[in-house]
């Protein structure tokens, strides 16, 4: 209702005019970050530490930032699940500031990446802070896209058959992940035992070579 769309306004405007990123995130320093989130999760630790910590303002003007979208939030929503916990540490500062960033049109995105993050109770607990804004999502183009990444009419009529859905989709996910870490973990262990066989190839080879030197000095 009219309640719904103030949050709106308020979270958006003052939010995003708050934090110290503002309008000034470097594109070089974002990309630097995107590329920094790929590595190993223990090499990215620190910076994602870095990241969960900022305050709320901060991580609104990330979002609300076409660099700060794309190249910092984005690909740590989206981020390996090793990163769960920074993804369900985001969500969790993110409540209260849902419908502003479904209706900015970059926020947008940031939302719709977290969404996808989270297991269905989460989902729902963005779902129920959706449906007070849904005029004012209904009223932008990025807002639509919101209301239907994540289906919030199925939602609003049938709510436990809406989680349903979510849950099924978060249990093939994670089994087709569970899947693929299998094939990868064969691919490595393939991998590692030819290494194995062509060093020892390597030293057999070495070792004969010295029997060979060796032989034929003592032969002279």
């Amino acid at each position: 209702g009219d309640g719904g769309d103030g949050d709106v306004a308020g979270a958006g405007g003052a939010g995003a005019a708050e934090g110290i990123w503002g309008a000034g995130v470097s594109p070089n320093g974002a990309r630097i970050i995107e590329a920094a989130l790929v590595l190993h999760p223990t090499a990215s630790r620190p910076l994602v530490d870095s990241l969960v910590a900022l305050p709320v303002p901060d991580l609104v003007s990330l979002a609300t930032n076409p660099w700060g979208s794309r190249s910092v939030l984005e690909p740590l929503l989206s981020g390996p699940d090793d990163l769960v916990w920074a993804k369900q540490r985001i969500f969790s500062l993110f409540k209260g500031k849902w419908c502003a960033l479904a209706v900015d049109r970059f926020g947008t995105w940031a939302v719709q990446k977290a969404f996808a993050a989270v297991d269905a109770k989460r989902k729902a607990l963005m779902a129920d802070e959706l449906v007070r804004g849904e005029r004012a999502l209904a009223g932008a183009p990025s807002g639509r896209h919101v209301l239907r990444a994540t289906r919030l009419d199925h939602f609003k009529h049938q709510r436990d058959s809406w989680v349903a859905s979510f849950a099924k989709e978060t249990r093939k996910a994670q089994a087709m992940g569970d899947l693929l870490r299998a094939v990868e973990g064969k691919k490595e262990r393939r991998k590692e035992r030819k290494r194995e066989k062509r060093e020892r190839e390597r030293e057999e080879a070495e070792a004969a070579r010295v029997a060979g030197v060796a032989g034929g000095a003592g032969g002279g």
